[in-house]
């Protein structure tokens, strides 16, 4: 009954059990003590409820299944496609952890600012062999954003393909996810206008594990958040906060911490990558440069 409802209650195990004439003829009343200490002994245990959108495994594995293919077809043309995951996070530089420790019996505070701050948006394209580009800006993103980013990101690809000529330049495929502002037709036309060195791929829906990088945001964020950030942030008093450009001074402040924290923990931060790309099956092999390792990307998104 457990197995097959993860929801069920101990009242209703009780229930059923009663009218289960069955394989519990004769038992007119049981504790609910009793049916806890047998769940202990089968090793099931209370646990907080993982919650998975019915839409996930329905109709989308197909979804995912032709995803799967398009990749794999990018693999067997003759031009080498080279991957490029991108996505945005967002981070609020006076975020603590939420649990800690203290004697039992007594609460463990910490304390926090009367004004939580504004909201830093990191945008990121990473590679097999690690970040390509990031971008931080103050609020949320949007389009223009975005093609402020893709500029900039085609300027250091091409960049990089003048200083390490090859025989045959690959074609750069954006991997992201479908949010609205990434499927407007201004990014659909910097697309077509760059056609001949890009492409742009997006993620079926409810797919978030098929992206690596989602891995690397997580594990990135509690490296910031790990060094105290709040601890540099001036937060002004109230009678000192005048307007709004007073706001985002220190809001700038905050972001130029940000980006000197990326510089300062750049090399570990790259192990990470490739330690996440690895448990993808994304691994670039030895002097490939960035276009190694197709097939072992094609590996990588079946594994997902």
């Amino acid at each position: 009954m457990v197995c097959e409802n993860n929801l069920i209650r101990l009242r209703e195990i009780r229930d059923k059990d009663i009218d289960d004439n069955v394989n519990f003829e004769g038992i007119d009343d049981v504790s609910l003590a009793t049916i806890d200490r047998v769940l202990l002994s089968q090793k099931m245990r209370m646990k907080q409820v993982y919650r998975v959108p019915f839409e996930r495994n329905s109709a989308r594995q197909d979804l995912r299944y032709e995803y799967v293919q398009r990749i794999l077809q990018f693999d067997a043309m003759a031009r080498p496609h080279e991957y490029l995951f991108l996505d945005e996070a967002g981070f609020n530089l006076h975020k603590r952890r939420q649990r800690g420790r203290n004697i039992i019996g007594q609460r463990a505070i910490t304390e926090v600012p009367g004004q939580q701050g504004g909201n830093i948006t990191l945008c990121a394209a990473m590679g097999l062999e690690g970040l390509v580009h990031r971008q931080a800006v103050l609020g949320s993103y949007n389009t223009q954003h975005l093609l402020t980013f893709l500029e900039e990101l085609k300027d250091i690809l091409l960049d990089r393909q003048q200083h390490h000529p090859g025989p045959e330049h690959p074609i750069y495929v954006i991997i992201w996810d479908n949010v609205h502002f990434q499927t407007t037709n201004q990014i659909s036309e910097w697309f077509t206008t760059n056609s001949n060195h890009f492409l742009n791929v997006c993620l079926p829906p409810y797919s978030p594990f098929l992206n690596p990088i989602e891995e690397f945001f997580s594990s990135w964020r509690w490296k910031v958040y790990d060094r105290q950030p709040y601890t540099r942030a001036v937060v002004p008093k109230k009678s000192q906060v005048s307007d709004e450009n007073d706001e985002r001074k220190r809001l700038q402040k905050s972001l130029t911490w940000l980006k000197v924290q990326y510089d300062t923990e750049r090399g570990e931060t790259r192990g990470e990558i490739v330690h996440r790309l690895q448990s993808f099956g994304l691994q670039s092999t030895e002097g490939g440069g960035a276009g190694a390792s197709r097939h072992g990307a094609s590996n990588g998104f079946l594994k997902g």
